[in-house]
């Protein structure tokens, strides 16, 4: 059963840390890395996603390109549609499956896209790539192309997904965050659409989520990069 979608949730850093010697919050600055935790890595894709077992039922989604910020190039955007895609049809990846996390590795859970990358694989067959419709992850009702889909897959899972935001989500990772059922923030962390200063909508799926978008809008703090 599917979870009603919910705005933004800011978690500070004294809420998910066990304190034992003071009842008051320590100073600091808010900033979060993710911990490598040692789990159970199920599948590595393209080294640019891992699907990492938690254990009951809990399986995180990792963006792993810390050097890049996790911004998305053509081989990042097609990890994270496959990675949705795998959750969706693979029977040994979702069963007793309960609920997914996707985060980020390093400084930030996504910087947006990665333009220069883009454009070295070939600003032609990087459209192409990205454009063409149905792409190759939707199901057989699948109508969206590959910058859609890495948004909008997770929606086609039957268990709860949850973005956990740290640092900078730009553009595309914003985007892949109203994707989710909800969203868990760090008081610090960044958010920016930057086509929302030319009115344009940002077509990577989250215009079918405009509800949404609009309860992150005016839940968080936004600040351009």
């Amino acid at each position: 059963m599917r979870c009603r979608p919910s705005a933004v949730v800011v978690v500070t850093p004294y809420q998910y840390r066990n304190q034992t010697t003071s009842s008051t919050p320590p100073q600091t600055s808010h900033h979060y890395e993710p911990k490598n935790l040692n789990n159970d890595v199920k599948i590595n894709i393209k080294d640019q996603v891992k699907i990492i077992s938690l254990g009951q039922g809990i399986v995180n989604v990792l963006l792993s390109r810390p050097n890049k910020l996790n911004s998305l190039d053509i081989p990042m955007f097609e990890a994270i549609a496959e990675a949705a895609s795998r959750l969706r049809d693979d029977t040994e990846l979702n069963k007793d499956l309960r609920v997914v996390i996707i985060s980020g590795e390093g400084r930030a859970f996504c910087s947006g896209l990665d333009a220069k990358g883009v454009a070295l694989s070939g600003p032609k067959s990087s459209l192409n790539a990205l454009l063409k419709r149905p792409s190759a992850y939707g199901d057989n009702e699948g109508i969206g192309n590959l910058a859609q889909d890495v948004c909008y897959l997770w929606r086609k899972l039957p268990v709860p997904v949850i973005a956990v935001l740290h640092g900078y989500c730009f553009g595309g990772g914003l985007q892949i965050a109203c994707g989710a059922d909800m969203r868990y923030s760090t008081p610090d962390c960044k958010l920016s659409i930057m086509e929302s200063r030319w009115g344009l909508i940002p077509d990577v799926s989250h215009y079918i989520f405009t509800s949404v978008f609009l309860a992150v809008l005016f839940s968080a703090k936004y600040d351009d990069p």
